[in-house]
């Protein structure tokens, strides 16, 4: 658990002039103390999930991995996908550059492609929102002994809100042969992130996911 904290604290003592109570220093009565302890701030738990990825890759059986990695491809959004349009969005863009990156043509239509890759973006809850914590809240102690009385006040003040819900993005890519349709390759990779964190903006996430999904293509992929 991690908290962001500005702490501030203040002792204040009071005590009364000799003239105004009897006795001296070390006698019943000298004085009174007062403490008072402020905590400003609040912060959230962090969830070890947070900014993990786990990947998973396959290769069709029958497939020569020499098949892969070169010749024209064409990145396209499958049927259903949540994602943008064309070529402009985050995911599709992250996809293209690893793909030419690892050796294929790009800047080819969808129908000049020998190879067409399909990307589909699903999103889901991991954990909803949190309760709101209570913006103020504290302590109060008071005592006495033989020397005057004490007291100690510590207050809380939480301005964080609750803690924003846990999503999870996965990208799914599937490589086919544009003639055929068959499926030569597919694999997807998710990230856990929290939502609203300015952080993990769309191109970031979407440039983390595919690096994990492509590295070394095809070489780690597992026979389907």
């Amino acid at each position: 658990m991690r908290k962001t904290m500005l702490m501030l604290t203040a002792a204040l003592v009071l005590a009364a002039p000799a003239a105004a109570r009897p006795g001296y220093w070390g006698t019943p009565g000298w004085g009174q103390s007062l403490g008072l302890g402020i905590n400003i701030g609040g912060g959230h738990a962090r969830d070890s999930r947070e900014g993990r990825v786990s990947v998973a890759r396959f290769i069709a059986a029958d497939v020569d991995p020499a098949a892969l990695r070169h010749g024209a491809i064409a990145v396209v959004a499958a049927d259903n996908a949540l994602l943008g349009a064309g070529p402009q969005d985050p995911f599709q863009a992250a996809v293209y550059a690893r793909l030419v990156q690892a050796g294929y043509v790009g800047g080819v239509a969808p129908a000049a492609a020998g190879q067409v890759a399909e990307v589909r973006i699903v999103r889901s809850l991991v954990r909803p929102e949190g309760p709101r914590p209570r913006p103020v809240s504290g302590e109060a102690a008071v005592g006495g002994g033989t020397y005057g009385g004490y007291g100690a006040l510590g207050i809380n003040v939480d301005l964080s809100g609750p803690d924003k819900a846990l999503v999870a993005t996965r990208l799914e890519t599937a490589i086919r042969d544009r003639a055929s349709g068959k499926l030569l390759w597919e694999g997807h990779a998710e990230i856990v992130t929290r939502e609203g964190d300015g952080k993990w903006t769309s191109e970031r996430v979407a440039d983390r996911l595919a690096g994990e999904l492509f590295k070394d293509f095809p070489a780690r992929a597992q026979r389907s």
